[in-house]
């Protein structure tokens, strides 16, 4: 393990890019010996690396008669652009401590064409100040696809021709931090007075009542009341599941792949006395809905099970299916899903998608209701399937989502980053006749 934050952050983006690996997994393995301060460094430089990847990659081929094979010593380059970019490291630290980095990994050979390589990006950003915050064009705009691999860029231009260059640009920017608040245990206005008093600075959603969001991300454990359960980490899109499905107490819900629980938790928050079964495949991840239930002392049951194939004999009132996905909705909070997602996957994830919700109806009762969500943003994925199952269930009556959410599609409601103030999530609703 290394306790040099620059250095791990490379082994780490290292383990995405040559393992496929997802960034928190890779940062869990190699960062137990950096300081709290460390880690914070490496967390941020990392993302960043992984956030711009392919605008940096593209730079380097414009300015290299050869691609670099070596993918240690072209994440220095990467890590060296990025401190240069967008991080307050003075420029002769970023540049001295990134090429040191080529020696701690024996990678003399290297040494030279790093070090000519941060300069010459040292002089493009001198001649161009405003690039590293307001102007990122040295790394996104210009080489076409706004640091997006080719195929993923295609997509999200043909799906919303009108509103593409905002949604790519806000998968480049570091993502909001937007909270639930507990209404079942405390009042909005009464929880608002407690951040006041910490001199925590915050936004409210006009039409959510439970949403707010903080001006700067803070450590859980100085939100006032997190662990007396007064307060959640949970995006504005995620939020809406929560209204749109509408449960009652006494109702039996199953919220099917409910990990890590959030979800789960705000049902249990509208309808405390509501019957609720949270379904996951990941008997670990499970564990994280029960200690998420726990500090707000809600209960579910817990089930281990497939979504596409589930076999029970109860029939459920509510039924939430918040769908595997793409995760294309969430690129600014994940930016590794640009590396990690590729075009074969929204076939496969869509056939998945579409045995998944043709089960679960199967165990809705009649005068039922179901919410489909997901966190993507392309239409194979949401409408396309929404698509087939209507076609393939008579019974199922398509619901009109009346709430003030993103732009409507033909079967449902589609958030868009960059648009909407939060990530993009997909909705669609049915009542089961």
């Amino acid at each position: 393990m290394s306790t040099n934050p620059r250095l791990t952050a490379v082994k780490a983006c290292d383990l995405v890019v040559s393992k496929g690996l997802s960034l928190p997994q890779a940062l869990q393995q190699v960062s137990h010996d950096l300081s709290t301060d460390d880690k914070a460094f490496c967390q941020e430089l990392a993302y960043g690396m992984l956030r711009f990847y392919h605008g940096y990659k593209t730079l380097l081929s414009s300015w290299l008669d050869k691609p670099i094979k070596d993918s240690e010593v072209e994440l220095i380059i990467i890590s060296g652009f990025y401190q240069l970019a967008h991080m307050r490291t003075p420029d002769h630290a970023a540049t001295n401590e990134t090429v040191k980095l080529a020696k701690k990994l024996k990678k003399i050979w290297a040494v030279k064409l790093i070090n000519a390589l941060l300069r010459r990006f040292l002089l493009i950003k001198q001649n161009n100040p405003v690039c590293p915050e307001e102007q990122q064009s040295c790394v996104s705009k210009d080489n076409g696809t706004f640091s997006h691999p080719q195929w993923l860029y295609q997509k999200i231009k043909k799906a919303w021709p009108t509103y593409a260059d905002n949604v790519l640009e806000a998968n480049n920017q570091k993502p909001s931090f937007q909270l639930r608040i507990n209404l079942n245990k405390i009042n909005r206005e009464d929880y608002l007075k407690k951040l006041n008093n910490a001199n925590i600075h915050y936004q409210i959603h006009e039409n959510l009542p439970s949403a707010i969001q903080l001006d700067k991300a803070i450590e859980v454990k100085q939100l006032p009341g997190f662990f007396e359960g007064f307060i959640s980490v949970q995006s504005y899109a995620a939020q809406w599941a929560g209204y749109l499905l509408e449960a009652k107490n006494h109702m039996d819900i199953l919220d099917a792949c409910a990990a890590p629980g959030g979800k789960t938790m705000h049902i249990l928050e509208l309808a405390p006395d509501a019957h609720v079964s949270a379904m996951d495949i990941d008997q670990d991840r499970l564990q994280r809905v029960k200690e998420n239930l726990q500090r707000i002392s809600a209960k579910a049951d817990l089930i281990v099970g497939d979504v596409t194939n589930f076999v029970t004999n109860k029939q459920y009132d509510r039924i939430l299916l918040d769908a595997p996905c793409s995760a294309t909705g969430v690129i600014s909070r994940h930016p590794d899903i640009k590396l990690l997602r590729r075009e074969s996957d929204i076939k496969t994830l869509s056939a998945v998608q579409t045995q998944a919700i043709n089960h679960v109806w199967s165990l809705l009762k009649p005068e039922g209701i179901l919410l489909y969500a997901t966190c993507s943003i392309l239409p194979d994925e949401n409408d396309a399937v929404i698509q087939s199952f209507l076609k393939n269930n008579q019974d199922a009556q398509l619901m009109n989502i009346e709430e003030p959410i993103g732009v409507a599609t033909e079967y449902g409601r589609q958030l868009l980053p960059g648009i909407h103030g939060t990530d993009g999530f997909y909705y669609a609703k049915f009542k089961k006749a």
